[in-house]
């Protein structure tokens, strides 16, 4: 491993830009480089709050600078694939926000891109690195739950009106790729593949019941899927009542049940097995993982600080100086194709089979 010197850029000072400025300022070896913004006043606060070097409202700057070896991409959505293919054609490694794209044929492009140019392109999962997942992950494929038969997810997000015509892309197809579904509720169906399986077809239903005078896409979304491994489940979300971020996601097996959510940190609400010699043991492991590591959030609370697990894992495969594999974008594209065909299944009110996109 050449543990060399990273000089690394925020590009897009928006949300959840302080989460990777952060990140990154708590990794030896790496330097804060730039910080790039459209607005000029976002980027000189990210800048003055983590001692980033340079500032700039021109992302060609970034990329025309030697120096810079990677970029953390928190950029509108319809932006991720374009500017994700400019960093890779200039050399620079790139870690890229969710959505990783919205359409699952971009993603493909950037990954052939990815392994021609050898550079380290990653999509944020950063709830893969939340050490009560990872537990529960292990659970599963320790086969604890035994076969899974069952899946409840839920989530609720209210947003203010602010939060769509502050943001202009927000609210909008050709801009956000849809709502609720696509951007907030992204997380739940991330964690029903990481953790169930490949889903096999879906039947959605979505409205805008709050927010219909600002912006074309949903607030609402509900769906049936049925899953590889032949498990049911359901999935709601709702941008339109309820609190501002509320999440459950509940998963039922022939040998056991486990129930828990994606805010910070995360908490287990419940969590049953046949074996109850396994099920305390379990019980100790969560309650180590609950209790290690813990530091609070840099931005918004439930975004928690899972993105310094990510940056870590995202700097040392630059480190590793290995051919990359797209594992972590495959993983990706499932998950924007799903939710495409979720939203297929929404419009048109049919059922519809999931098929693996190019790449998926």
């Amino acid at each position: 491993m050449s543990n060399t010197q990273i000089y690394h850029a925020i590009v897009g000072c928006g949300r959840v830009s302080s989460n990777h400025a952060d990140a990154f300022a708590r990794i030896p070896g790496v330097t804060l480089y730039y910080a790039n913004d459209i607005l000029r006043e976002r980027t000189e606060e990210l800048a003055s709050r983590f001692g980033i070097q340079h500032v700039t409202t021109n992302y060609q700057d970034v990329l025309n600078d030697p120096k810079v070896t990677s970029i953390s991409l928190a950029v509108p959505h319809y932006l991720h694939a374009s500017m994700a293919l400019q960093a890779i054609a200039s050399g620079k490694h790139v870690l890229v926000e969710k959505p990783f794209v919205i359409k699952p044929e971009d993603g493909t492009e950037v990954m052939t891109s990815m392994q021609s140019k050898g550079v380290v392109v990653m999509p944020v999962s950063q709830h893969h690195f939340d050490p009560i997942l990872c537990c529960i992950k292990q659970l599963i494929l320790d086969n604890e739950l035994g076969n899974i038969v069952m899946t409840r997810s839920h989530l609720e997000c209210v947003r203010s009106k602010e939060y769509y015509t502050d943001s202009p892309w927000r609210g909008l197809w050709s801009g956000e790729g849809g709502s609720v579904l696509i951007n907030q509720a992204y997380h739940i169906v991330d964690l029903l593949l990481w953790l169930v399986g490949s889903v096999k077809r879906v039947k959605a239903e979505m409205a805008n019941l709050a927010n219909a005078k600002i912006m074309e896409t949903e607030d609402t979304f509900t769906a049936s899927i049925v899953f590889e491994c032949k498990a049911l489940g359901n999935l709601t979300i709702t941008g339109a009542g309820g609190g501002e971020w509320e999440s459950y996601i509940e998963i039922i097996g022939t040998e056991g049940v486990i129930a828990f959510d994606i805010a910070y940190p995360n908490t287990i609400h419940r969590f049953e097995l046949n074996n109850k010699t396994s099920m305390q043991a379990w019980k100790n492991k969560f309650e180590e993982s609950r209790e290690s590591g813990f530091v609070s959030p840099p931005g918004i609370d439930y975004y928690g600080n899972s993105h310094c697990h990510q940056a870590r894992a995202f700097v040392e495969q630059i480190w590793s100086q290995l051919p990359q594999d797209g594992v972590d974008i495959k993983h990706a594209l499932k998950v924007v194709n799903l939710i495409q065909h979720l939203y297929d299944s929404a419009r048109s009110g049919n059922t519809v089979l999931v098929e693996t996109s190019s790449g998926a």
